[in-house]
Formats: structure tokens, sequence, C-alpha cells
């Protein structure tokens, strides 16, 4: 992300350190107490940090777990900068989008952000949504307008096919447990290795979750 930020011609040390509520040098870093910070977890998939507005109220930004953060949006950001209702239409897009990222062995990664008004409890949790282990999820992390997504690859080392072959040789059944999405489990777990074509059903040639035998992904 911060490479990102740096193609799009942005210094995000720049813009975190110019931002009351989240800086926390020079003179403005004696007002970082009136931001707040919802720190990622297993349990949460996602962070947020919220900062006050020169009118009143704050500023929620987020990222996190795709299919965690679009569930928590209601809005979006089009193609031409307008925020808008969140339409099946665009809804069914973002899920193709980051299921294309997630078959190319990326995690995709949702944006978005919120304003909440003068007077809004960021203590206070939903009495409606939940976090991904059922816990009740913060009100401020809700209803939110969606900024778009992020694919970020993270290449396997290139011993690891082989260190997994050897496994195999050696009668060792290897195992792969991760949080990640399904799809870019699979599709990781296909690059090292781990699941053989074997794994897939046969007549397909595409090497997706959906394709996989029975009980080869446990969830």
């Amino acid at each position: 992300l911060l490479t990102l930020v740096h193609d799009l011609g942005m210094n995000y040390e720049k813009i975190r350190n110019s931002t009351r509520g989240r800086s926390s040098v020079g003179k403005l870093g004696e007002f970082l107490a009136e931001g707040k910070m919802f720190g990622f977890s297993s349990a949460r998939k996602m962070m947020s940090w919220a900062v006050p507005k020169e009118d009143g109220g704050f500023r929620i930004y987020s990222k996190g777990a795709q299919e965690v953060l679009m569930a928590r949006c209601n809005r979006f950001i089009n193609e031409m900068g307008e925020v808008q209702d969140l339409t099946p239409e665009a809804a069914a897009e973002m899920q193709r989008v980051s299921q294309l990222y997630a078959r190319r062995g990326m995690r995709c990664i949702g944006l978005a952000y919120s304003d909440l008004p003068a007077g809004f409890d960021l203590e206070k949790v939903s009495l409606t949504e939940k976090n991904s282990d059922g816990s009740p999820a913060m009100e401020a992390e809700t209803n939110l307008i969606a900024v778009g997504l992020v694919g970020i690859e993270d290449p396997l080392r290139a011993e690891v096919p082989g260190a997994i072959e050897k496994c195999y040789h050696a009668g060792i059944d290897v195992r792969m447990v991760t949080g990640d999405n399904p799809a870019t489990a699979v599709s990781i777990a296909y690059q090292a290795g781990i699941i053989r074509d074997s794994h897939f059903k046969e007549g397909t040639t595409e090497r997706v979750v959906d394709n996989l035998n029975e009980h080869v992904l446990m969830t």
C-alpha cells in the first residue's frame, strides 16, 4: 500500500504528520488523543483510524479483508468520483475483481471511509453487525463508503516448491493452515505444490477453489 501511495505521487509520512488526531510529531502531536485507532486482529480482519474533522465529528478510514470490509459498505465512489448507493451491479463487480485477484494468489484488501457526526460515540458497538468471530462490531465501522480494492502479492520463496516436493517424497503429507480467502489459499497452495492436479475434479482445467475435489479444503 505504501508503494501505491508513492506511485500516486504522494508522501504518506507528510499526510500522516499533517493530520490532526493521527500525527504524533510537532505541534499536531499534542492532539493525537483526539483520534482513535481500531486495531487489526484475526477476529476482525480489518482496522480503522478515526480523525477529527474541522467542522466537528470524525472521518474514519478503514482497510481490511475485502469480503469483510465490503459487507460493511452501503455506498461507493463511482468512476466520476461521486458517492452513490452501493448497487447490486457494483457489488458484483467488486466481487468479480476480488476473485480475479485471489485466483492470481493475491490478497485482496478493501479500502473505505465514512464521515461521523459531531458527538458520535466512538466506543459504541453495533447491535446488528458482527465481526468475523461473531463478536459485536464497532458502530463507527459500519455504513462505510467503498473506495476501492487493492491486490497485494506475496510471492513464494523460490525454494518452497522444492521443499514441499521433498516432503512428499519422504512420505510427509503437507497441509496449509491460513486465514486467507479460500480462493487465494488454493492458488498459493497450488503454486507451492501442496495441492496437486489430482486434487481437482476430473475434466476441469482451471485450478481454482470451485474445482477442488470434496474434502480437500476444510473451512
